[in-house]
């Protein structure tokens, strides 16, 4: 495996920000002659969809700020042409999606954690599919969990987009506007603006678009990127260790029961809590998953829209999921900030959404297809589970 230290040189300024739990461990051949430039005709049409997809998470190795001025966004423009390089080069050679750095050390701390008690927890494998829903699933009988490759990168860019977005409405809020709604109020009267770019990630997991074309999120800031990986890590950890559990405990029951997603879910908080990482703790953790479950929420009904089924927009068995496992802020005035804000943001959305209806947002759905393009015929029509 390549030095996961590599990085490209130079380095980028205060206006690209690096990933380090991206998948930095793939630049190695950055500056090789071996990487010939991409060519499109050179490949076959699955060939170009897997190598869109790996330059999607090779361009997500670097994030712009807002405050990134023209060097900078000509800098990460260069960065993500030598991605599509970098990425042609590995479906190339071998078209295998190697397990990225993030999910080997998430895997081997959930691992750590759990064999004390489950020392059979050293037979389970993870394999990465190519799959662009956000998801890990479990096959107890085999003893295998799949994830998505495609997961954390999308996880990772909604929560940017809900640092910035909560930046940019704080600041947008009047002045005269003293109340705690302040900001909710400042991002009601941009609904648009906040949902539609949450969208394209959404319409992304039910018709084949071309992930390589899809926005980039900009950080507000740093220390805003830090609080959106902190969350992307604290979701992804607990996803894997939800499936964990599955693997563990429900080997002799069929999957999808809501008293064994319960079970789940309360094993995977526990593992998370338990986790060696600085911010893991239940003030830290909560904002986040519930995030992480209204999201879920929202592409359910976003799927259903547009795929002409039966729409429900409250996901009661969804949003109500975090509720019988996550502790109530206790102590940290920020954390229960969050946590508000959180609960604001997905009430922004999915008010936005249901004022559109259905029609509008099959035809946002439609625009979205046009403008990012797709790489497979025909769309696939995914039921919303």
């Amino acid at each position: 495996m390549a030095d996961p230290d590599a990085s490209p040189d130079p380095p980028p300024s205060a206006g690209v920000l690096i990933d380090g739990d991206s998948h930095l461990e793939l630049l190695g051949p950055w500056a090789s002659p071996d990487v010939p430039p991409y060519a499109a005709t050179a490949f076959t049409a699955a060939e170009r969809r897997r190598i869109h997809l790996l330059h999607y998470l090779l361009r997500g190795n670097f994030v712009l700020t807002v405050a990134a001025d023209d060097e900078d966004v000509a800098a990460f423009m260069d960065g993500s042409r030598r991605c599509l390089d970098l990425a042609a080069h590995y479906v190339r050679d071998d078209g295998a999606l190697p397990v990225p750095d993030w999910l080997e050390a998430t895997d081997a701390g959930i691992k750590d954690i759990l064999r004390p008690d489950h020392p059979a927890v050293d037979d389970v494998r993870i394999t990465v599919t190519w799959d662009q829903r956000i998801y890990a699933r479990s096959r107890p009988r085999s003893r295998e969990i799949l994830v998505s490759a495609v997961t954390r990168a999308h996880l990772r860019s909604l929560n940017v987009w809900f640092w910035t977005s909560w930046n940019h409405a704080m600041r947008a809020a009047d002045p005269k506007d003293t109340g705690k709604l302040a900001t909710i109020r400042a991002m009601l009267r941009n609904s648009e603006g906040f949902t539609l770019p949450l969208l394209a990630f959404l319409v992304s997991v039910y018709r084949d678009i071309d992930l390589s074309r899809l926005p980039c999120p900009r950080a507000w800031d740093a220390e805003s990127f830090r609080l959106a990986s902190l969350w992307t890590a604290m979701q992804t950890t607990f996803v894997l260790a939800h499936e964990y559990a599955h693997v563990l405990l429900h080997g002799d029951h069929p999957l999808g029961s809501p008293r064994l997603e319960a079970e789940a879910d309360a094993f995977a908080y526990r593992v998370l809590l338990a986790f060696d990482r600085t911010g893991f703790t239940p003030d830290g953790v909560r904002p986040a998953l519930r995030w992480y479950f209204r999201l879920l929420a929202i592409e359910r009904s976003v799927g259903q829209v547009i795929n002409s089924h039966p729409v429900d927009w409250i996901q009661e068995d969804i949003q109500c999921r975090p509720l019988a496992f996550l502790h109530p802020t206790v102590g940290d005035p920020n954390a229960a900030y969050f946590d508000a804000a959180v609960g604001n943001a997905a009430m922004v959305a999915k008010h936005f959404l249901r004022e559109a209806g259905p029609e509008r947002i099959r035809e946002y759905s439609k625009d979205i297809c046009a403008e990012f393009g797709t790489l497979a015929r025909p769309t696939h029509d995914r039921r919303a589970e």
